[in-house]
């Protein structure tokens, strides 16, 4: 009898459907590939496999391409059920931008990105220098290269500061180039040599190779402040062997400056502390059977994303190197749980028993119920929250949220309310009276303002059916959506307060990469008209906690964050 619903023996059969579409039958136990075969939901899930294999192909990603992003891959599952913070996400931001080795699944690095907002700053300004694919591998292993403290390389370096920042490498060795790109301290050292330099620049001083400044790019003088990786500092490695550029980089204010801004980008990233945002991603099986709101984030996933929120921590570069990641990629694979399933030149996340659980559960773009939708809303951590009036100039309502810190702020046409539920306290501030009402939150206006909170949030879905479901537009049909998002509707019938029946529309503007929504538009069609009225407007930003403490801050100056930080902050 040929089975259509999924059974137990179907999760053990999904590490061999790879094998089965390959006609590998001799590796397959037997009492599975009977199962396989009469199977229906198995025998679609390996049709919706040889489809994804199929759509790969046709991206003409080269077979070395695709042993890349593979490898990649195996990196970013390496960290399954681990907790990751930005000192693991960080070597992996670099590599996320070169084009071939592009991931298409969440991974346990890609949504620790998604979250912490910090991270997701640093790969916008990755981003923005454009380096090459080469630079951007090398970069990659910089922010994974261990640092221990060396004082004798220190010494040994510390004459060839000065040629470091006036990028003569001439005659500096590999490994000392290396070591002054890994080393906070001589780092900080090439850097006020180039702040002496641009100090001492005089009006009127000549500047070799007046012209080159408009044809340096950021990439350009990324071989010259992060020569890390690149080998001897000869001739031979010069950028695109211009021997008159060292010259001209040590005369050009201009040059000096954008090297200093480069500088702070690269090391900024290296050294700055971590945001305290941890994300634990599990799939399969597990992610089915446990709980929480974050993994609706990746509708059609197998995916489940533990989100917390920790205080921040410095940042110490002392990242696994990639041999050790191998290593531990190489133990998680040892278990016949994560048996990869091994085929040259095909769909590298097939390599993955766990991308192909993946692969065979992602859902094309398609329909998002009310409910799930609510949950998300319902489930975000750190919000603001504005609605616009129906002009879409305004703004009517505000809402400043930190779950984590027990904050959260009120904005109406009234006035301002801080509640601070972790110490009890409540600030109000009516519209028009200069002194704010200070007082005890009470157990009643604890529950008033969560009442309050929840009815805020609420509105951006109206009273739309929560089992109703919200259909995909395509981009031209969509009206008003901006790059980086995927628009969703629903139409319902409503009933006025005057008892007629209207029609109301929600539409919803998401983050295709979070499934979060970055705005929401309500409007309504009265019996008889032919336009839609104007809709209610609300737009939705994710800051962080600190952000939203910053946030109040500024809004309550009387406010005193009670975490240790006198100052309020």
């Amino acid at each position: 009898m040929v089975s259509f619903g999924r059974s137990m023996f179907c999760t053990d059969a999904e590490p061999y459907y790879y094998d089965f579409l390959c006609g590998l039958d001799t590796g397959i136990p037997h009492a599975v590939a009977d199962h396989i075969r009469q199977c229906g939901h198995c025998q679609a899930q390996i049709r919706q496999l040889e489809a994804a294999i199929a759509d790969s192909e046709a991206q003409e990603r080269s077979p070395q391409e695709g042993a890349d992003v593979a490898e990649t891959l195996g990196l970013h599952f390496a960290h399954l059920g681990e907790d990751v913070t930005c000192a693991k996400a960080k070597s992996f931001l670099p590599v996320l931008l070169v084009p071939s080795l592009e991931i298409r699944i969440p991974t346990p690095i890609t949504v620790h990105v998604d979250h912490c907002r910090r991270c997701a700053e640093d790969l916008e300004k990755l981003r923005e220098l454009e380096l090459r694919p080469e630079q951007l591998a090398r970069l990659s292993r910089l922010y994974t290269a261990i640092q221990s403290d060396d004082p004798q390389m220190c010494r040994q370096t510390r004459a060839k500061t000065w040629a470091f920042a006036c990028a003569s490498f001439e005659g500096i060795g590999a490994k000392s180039l290396d070591h002054m790109c890994v080393c906070p301290r001589c780092r900080r050292r090439v850097y006020r040599c180039r702040e002496k330099i641009l100090a001492g620049r005089q009006p009127g001083d000549t500047i070799p190779g007046v012209g080159l400044c408009s044809g340096i790019s950021m990439a350009d003088l990324f071989e010259w402040v992060v020569p890390y990786g690149r080998g001897d500092g000869n001739r031979e490695h010069a950028c695109d062997g211009d021997e008159a550029m060292p010259a001209h980089l040590q005369a050009c204010p201009e040059c000096i400056e954008r090297m200093q801004m480069l500088h702070r980008t690269i090391y900024g990233i290296a050294e700055r502390v971590d945001s305290g945002v941890s994300t634990v991603y599990t799939t399969g099986h597990e992610a089915e059977t446990n709980g929480g709101g974050a993994e609706s984030l990746y509708c059609g996933y197998p995916v489940h994303v533990e989100v917390a929120q920790r205080d921040p921590i410095p940042a110490v570069i002392r990242f696994r190197p990639m041999a050790r990641m191998r290593e531990a990629l190489g133990r998680r694979v040892a278990n016949p749980q994560f048996r990869p399933v091994l085929k040259a030149g095909l769909l590298a996340a097939a390599m993955i028993p766990l991308a192909i659980a993946l692969l065979v559960n992602i859902q094309p773009a398609s329909a998002i119920r009310v409910q799930q939708l609510s949950d998300a809303i319902m489930g975000i951590e750190n919000l603001h929250l504005k609605r616009y009036d129906r002009d879409g100039t305004r703004v009517v309502e505000e809402l400043l949220m930190a779950r984590g810190s027990g904050l959260v702020v009120l904005r109406d046409t009234r006035g301002d309310t801080l509640c601070d539920f972790k110490n009890r306290e409540v600030i109000v501030r009516h519209l028009g009276r200069g002194t704010p009402e200070r007082a005890v939150l009470t157990d009643d206006e604890r529950m008033s303002i969560m009442k309050a909170i929840s009815d805020t949030l609420g509105l951006a879905l109206g009273d739309a059916p929560r089992d109703g479901r919200l259909q995909p537009l395509a981009p031209d049909a969509a009206k008003g959506i901006g790059q980086g998002e995927v628009a969703h509707q629903l139409t319902w019938p409503s009933k006025s307060s005057n008892g007629l029946v209207m029609q109301r529309r929600l539409k919803a503007f998401l983050d295709p990469g979070r499934g979060l929504p970055q705005r929401m538009e309500l409007s309504r069609l009265m019996p008889g008209e032919e336009q839609w009225q104007l809709p209610d407007t609300y737009k939705f930003e994710y800051p962080t906690r600190q952000e939203v403490e910053l946030d109040i801050q500024s809004l309550f100056p009387e406010w005193q964050n009670h975490s240790g930080d006198h100052s309020g902050l």
